[in-house]
């Protein structure tokens, strides 16, 4: 890619790897958020697309375009939290280390558990919603299409993503080396959505 052209990318997030829980879910989204705080991106003349990742572990934006001060000041503004909190909450990444994650991010080595690839579901939601917002600029649709592309990749000729391959998965194996077989016990899963759902399709298998 035109290293030029990479100068223009732009990424805050907060995630399970530099951030606690309460500080996630202070910034969490909805689906709902995600499209207004995206349009308040693009609002700004100078920005040309912008993609918002939000999954259980992280909440990341990804601009194409404007300034790092123009994006702090959308943030401080949608959270209503005063733009140096913002700076000290979310890990800021510009240019070549905007792909690095990205490309990280689909190859499962940036997951809560090495190999997992649910996020890479999740990044593809998050790219078709701003493809549908009309907010998916040439750089980020072909900066995307070009990860997707290296997480197969690295899928299908490494081990990375072999064995437990999700949280609730190895959730779930470390419970069978404590206490022996599953099919007996009963548990309440509390407060999980769709890991909570996923682990029960998992113990009934």
């Amino acid at each position: 890619m035109n290293k030029s052209l990479l100068a223009s990318l732009h990424l805050f997030g907060v995630s399970h790897h530099h951030s606690k829980l309460e500080i996630r879910s202070k910034y969490a989204l909805n689906e709902g958020q995600s499209d207004i705080i995206r349009k308040q991106f693009t609002d700004i003349a100078s920005v040309r697309g912008c993609v918002v990742i939000t999954t259980c572990n992280r909440t990341e934006f990804i601009i194409d375009g404007g300034s790092e001060q123009a994006a702090l000041q959308v943030l401080s503004e949608f959270y209503g939290v005063d733009e140096a909190i913002i700076e000290k909450d979310f890990r800021y990444m510009d240019g070549w280390q905007v792909v690095r994650h990205l490309f990280r991010l689909t190859s499962g080595l940036d997951s809560m558990v090495l190999g997992d690839i649910q996020v890479t579901s999740q990044l593809k939601d998050a790219v078709r919603s701003s493809r549908e917002g009309a907010s998916l600029s040439p750089l980020l649709s072909k900066l995307t299409q070009s990860a997707f592309k290296a997480g197969k990749r690295v899928r299908n000729e490494t081990g990375v993503s072999d064995g437990a391959a999700s949280v609730s998965y190895t959730a779930l194996i470390m419970a069978r080396e404590y206490l022996g077989p599953l099919s007996e016990l009963s548990a309440l899963v509390e407060g999980t959505g769709s890991m909570g759902s996923e682990s029960g399709r998992i113990t009934a298998k």
